[in-house]
Protein backbone atom coordinates (compact mmCIF):
# COMPACT_ATOMS: atom_id res chain seq x y z
CA UNK A 1 0.00 0.00 0.00
CA UNK A 2 1.18 3.40 -0.39
CA UNK A 3 2.82 5.78 2.51
CA UNK A 4 0.11 8.01 3.85
CA UNK A 5 1.26 11.78 2.84
CA UNK A 6 3.84 13.56 5.67
CA UNK A 7 2.12 15.93 8.22
CA UNK A 8 4.46 18.35 6.52
CA UNK A 9 3.34 17.83 3.22
CA UNK A 10 0.84 20.91 3.06
CA UNK A 11 3.54 23.47 3.91
CA UNK A 12 4.17 26.08 1.60
CA UNK A 13 8.27 26.48 0.90
CA UNK A 14 8.69 29.32 3.22
CA UNK A 15 6.46 27.75 6.22
CA UNK A 16 8.93 24.83 5.40
CA UNK A 17 11.77 27.82 5.49
CA UNK A 18 10.06 28.86 8.77
CA UNK A 19 10.27 25.60 10.51
CA UNK A 20 13.72 24.60 9.78
CA UNK A 21 15.16 27.57 10.91
CA UNK A 22 13.11 27.25 14.47
CA UNK A 23 14.47 23.33 14.59
CA UNK A 24 17.91 24.49 13.80
CA UNK A 25 17.93 27.79 16.11
CA UNK A 26 15.23 26.83 18.69
CA UNK A 27 13.16 29.95 20.03
CA UNK A 28 13.14 32.65 17.11
CA UNK A 29 12.15 36.92 17.80
CA UNK A 30 10.00 37.01 14.82
CA UNK A 31 12.61 40.15 13.73
CA UNK A 32 15.36 37.43 13.56
CA UNK A 33 12.88 35.02 11.61
CA UNK A 34 12.29 38.02 9.38
CA UNK A 35 16.21 38.07 9.01
CA UNK A 36 16.80 34.68 8.08
CA UNK A 37 13.89 34.04 5.69
CA UNK A 38 13.48 37.02 3.99
CA UNK A 39 9.49 37.83 4.57
CA UNK A 40 8.04 41.03 6.57
CA UNK A 41 6.39 41.45 9.53
CA UNK A 42 2.90 40.46 8.31
CA UNK A 43 3.96 37.85 6.02
CA UNK A 44 5.41 36.28 9.73
CA UNK A 45 2.07 36.56 11.02
CA UNK A 46 0.09 34.94 8.43
CA UNK A 47 2.54 32.10 7.58
CA UNK A 48 2.77 31.11 11.31
CA UNK A 49 -0.81 31.68 12.29
CA UNK A 50 -1.48 28.22 10.91
CA UNK A 51 1.55 26.20 12.42
CA UNK A 52 0.64 27.41 15.62
CA UNK A 53 -3.28 26.55 15.19
CA UNK A 54 -2.05 23.09 14.13
CA UNK A 55 0.11 22.91 17.13
CA UNK A 56 3.38 23.06 15.31
CA UNK A 57 4.36 26.23 16.80
CA UNK A 58 3.88 27.65 20.02
CA UNK A 59 4.76 31.45 20.83
CA UNK A 60 4.72 33.64 24.30
CA UNK A 61 4.49 37.16 25.19
CA UNK A 62 7.94 38.67 26.37
CA UNK A 63 8.93 42.39 27.30
CA UNK A 64 12.57 43.35 26.01
CA UNK A 65 14.51 44.66 29.24
CA UNK A 66 15.63 48.30 28.86
CA UNK A 67 12.74 48.84 26.19
CA UNK A 68 9.51 47.98 27.94
CA UNK A 69 8.28 46.44 24.37
CA UNK A 70 6.51 43.22 24.03
CA UNK A 71 7.86 40.57 21.74
CA UNK A 72 5.94 37.39 20.69
CA UNK A 73 9.07 34.61 19.79
CA UNK A 74 8.41 31.49 18.22
CA UNK A 75 9.61 28.05 18.36
CA UNK A 76 8.91 24.84 17.58
CA UNK A 77 7.21 22.00 19.65
CA UNK A 78 9.88 19.40 19.71
CA UNK A 79 7.21 16.70 21.00
CA UNK A 80 4.76 17.69 17.78
CA UNK A 81 5.82 14.82 16.07
CA UNK A 82 8.34 12.26 15.98
CA UNK A 83 10.85 10.54 14.07
CA UNK A 84 11.72 6.83 13.39
CA UNK A 85 15.74 6.44 12.98
CA UNK A 86 17.26 2.99 11.93
CA UNK A 87 21.02 2.31 11.33
CA UNK A 88 21.61 -0.64 9.56
CA UNK A 89 24.73 -2.18 10.49
CA UNK A 90 26.34 -5.93 9.46
CA UNK A 91 25.28 -7.24 12.59
CA UNK A 92 21.44 -5.17 13.61
CA UNK A 93 19.32 -2.70 13.02
CA UNK A 94 19.02 -0.35 15.48
CA UNK A 95 16.22 1.82 16.23
CA UNK A 96 15.27 5.19 17.68
CA UNK A 97 12.49 7.08 18.03
CA UNK A 98 13.38 10.93 18.73
CA UNK A 99 11.78 13.84 18.96
CA UNK A 100 11.69 16.99 16.42
CA UNK A 101 15.07 17.86 18.41
CA UNK A 102 16.61 14.62 17.85
CA UNK A 103 16.10 13.60 21.93
CA UNK A 104 15.72 9.79 22.01
CA UNK A 105 12.33 9.02 23.31
CA UNK A 106 12.87 4.87 22.99
CA UNK A 107 15.51 2.54 21.25
CA UNK A 108 15.58 -0.86 20.70
CA UNK A 109 17.64 -3.29 18.83
CA UNK A 110 17.16 -6.18 16.34
CA UNK A 111 20.23 -8.74 15.17
CA UNK A 112 20.49 -9.93 12.02
CA UNK A 113 20.91 -13.94 10.94
CA UNK A 114 21.57 -12.50 6.71
CA UNK A 115 21.70 -9.98 4.94
CA UNK A 116 18.80 -10.19 2.19
CA UNK A 117 16.58 -7.45 1.67
CA UNK A 118 13.93 -9.89 2.87
CA UNK A 119 15.43 -10.23 6.08
CA UNK A 120 16.66 -6.84 6.84
CA UNK A 121 12.88 -5.62 6.27
CA UNK A 122 12.10 -7.90 8.73
CA UNK A 123 14.50 -7.07 11.03
CA UNK A 124 13.32 -3.26 10.48
CA UNK A 125 9.82 -3.56 11.06
CA UNK A 126 10.88 -5.38 14.04
CA UNK A 127 12.99 -2.99 15.38
CA UNK A 128 10.54 -0.50 14.70
CA UNK A 129 7.74 -1.68 16.62
CA UNK A 130 10.07 -2.17 19.59
CA UNK A 131 10.23 1.76 20.18
CA UNK A 132 7.25 3.37 18.76
CA UNK A 133 4.32 1.08 20.14
CA UNK A 134 0.79 2.91 19.73
CA UNK A 135 2.85 6.01 18.49
CA UNK A 136 2.80 6.98 14.95
CA UNK A 137 5.99 8.35 13.91
CA UNK A 138 5.44 11.40 10.71
CA UNK A 139 8.53 9.70 8.74
CA UNK A 140 11.80 7.01 8.91
CA UNK A 141 15.20 7.53 8.23
CA UNK A 142 17.51 4.72 7.35
CA UNK A 143 21.09 4.81 7.59
CA UNK A 144 23.78 2.31 6.18
CA UNK A 145 27.01 2.12 5.19
CA UNK A 146 26.19 2.67 1.40
CA UNK A 147 25.60 4.93 -1.16
CA UNK A 148 22.74 6.61 -2.78
CA UNK A 149 21.93 8.94 -5.32
CA UNK A 150 18.04 9.88 -4.85
CA UNK A 151 17.68 9.07 -0.72
CA UNK A 152 15.36 5.93 -2.33
CA UNK A 153 17.13 3.16 -3.46
CA UNK A 154 20.58 1.86 -2.26
CA UNK A 155 23.02 1.72 -5.70
CA UNK A 156 25.66 0.39 -3.72
CA UNK A 157 26.12 -1.86 0.29
CA UNK A 158 29.64 -3.83 -0.17
CA UNK A 159 28.96 -5.49 2.89
CA UNK A 160 25.45 -6.13 2.66
CA UNK A 161 26.30 -7.19 -1.55
CA UNK A 162 23.21 -4.67 -2.31
CA UNK A 163 22.82 -3.36 -5.70
CA UNK A 164 20.09 -0.89 -6.74
CA UNK A 165 17.70 -2.07 -3.59
CA UNK A 166 14.58 0.64 -3.53
CA UNK A 167 14.82 0.54 -0.16
CA UNK A 168 13.12 3.43 0.83
CA UNK A 169 9.52 2.17 -1.68
CA UNK A 170 9.47 -1.02 0.54
CA UNK A 171 10.43 0.46 4.17
CA UNK A 172 7.25 2.60 3.18
CA UNK A 173 5.57 -0.32 1.99
CA UNK A 174 6.23 -2.11 5.12
CA UNK A 175 5.74 0.42 7.96
CA UNK A 176 3.10 2.59 6.05
CA UNK A 177 5.19 5.96 6.95
CA UNK A 178 7.22 7.72 4.31
CA UNK A 179 11.12 6.94 4.24
CA UNK A 180 14.31 8.19 3.04
CA UNK A 181 17.89 6.65 2.94
CA UNK A 182 21.00 7.95 3.96
CA UNK A 183 24.72 7.45 4.10
CA UNK A 184 25.16 6.62 7.48
CA UNK A 185 28.67 8.95 7.99
CA UNK A 186 26.26 11.67 5.98
CA UNK A 187 23.47 10.96 8.23
CA UNK A 188 25.54 11.38 11.46
CA UNK A 189 27.83 14.57 10.00
CA UNK A 190 24.36 16.37 9.55
CA UNK A 191 23.37 15.39 13.17
CA UNK A 192 26.25 17.12 14.31
CA UNK A 193 25.90 19.67 12.39
CA UNK A 194 22.25 20.38 12.98
CA UNK A 195 21.67 19.36 17.03
CA UNK A 196 25.47 18.46 17.85
CA UNK A 197 28.90 19.87 18.62
CA UNK A 198 28.79 21.63 14.85
CA UNK A 199 25.25 23.59 15.65
CA UNK A 200 27.22 27.05 16.31
CA UNK A 201 29.53 26.77 13.82
CA UNK A 202 29.31 26.63 9.96
CA UNK A 203 32.49 25.42 9.19
CA UNK A 204 33.73 21.83 10.59
CA UNK A 205 34.90 18.43 9.92
CA UNK A 206 34.04 15.08 11.78
CA UNK A 207 36.43 11.94 12.34
CA UNK A 208 35.32 8.72 13.51
CA UNK A 209 36.74 5.13 14.36
CA UNK A 210 36.00 2.29 14.23
CA UNK A 211 36.61 -0.30 11.37
CA UNK A 212 38.21 2.72 9.79
CA UNK A 213 38.78 6.21 9.98
CA UNK A 214 35.53 7.94 8.95
CA UNK A 215 35.91 11.78 7.50
CA UNK A 216 33.23 13.99 6.89
CA UNK A 217 32.73 18.03 6.19
CA UNK A 218 30.31 21.22 7.01
CA UNK A 219 30.90 24.08 4.99
CA UNK A 220 28.62 26.88 5.54
CA UNK A 221 26.25 25.22 7.28
CA UNK A 222 25.36 22.18 4.67
CA UNK A 223 27.05 18.49 4.48
CA UNK A 224 29.42 18.13 1.91
CA UNK A 225 29.30 15.11 0.11
CA UNK A 226 29.77 12.40 -3.72
CA UNK A 227 28.72 9.65 -4.50
CA UNK A 228 32.37 8.92 -3.81
CA UNK A 229 32.28 9.83 -0.26
CA UNK A 230 29.23 7.98 0.01
CA UNK A 231 31.06 4.80 -0.82
CA UNK A 232 33.65 5.24 1.44
CA UNK A 233 36.69 6.44 -0.95
CA UNK A 234 37.24 9.34 0.25
CA UNK A 235 35.39 9.35 3.73
CA UNK A 236 36.48 6.36 5.13
CA UNK A 237 40.34 5.01 5.46
CA UNK A 238 40.58 1.17 6.67
CA UNK A 239 42.48 0.65 9.60
CA UNK A 240 45.21 -2.53 9.07
CA UNK A 241 44.23 -5.51 11.96
CA UNK A 242 46.86 -4.80 14.62
CA UNK A 243 47.46 -0.95 13.83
Amino acid sequence: MPAPASPWTDLTGTQREIVLALLRSGRLPRTRLMEIVGISPGSVTRLTAPLIEAGLLTTSTERVAGTGRPQSPLELRADAEHVLGLALSNRAVTAVLTDLRADVVASGRVELAEHSPAAVLDAVAEAAALVTGARRPACTGLALGGSTTDGRVVDDAGFYGWHGVPLAALVEERLGVPAVVGNDLVALTGLEAWFGAGAESDRFALLTTGAGIGYGLVIDGEVVTSADAQLGLISNVPVPDGA
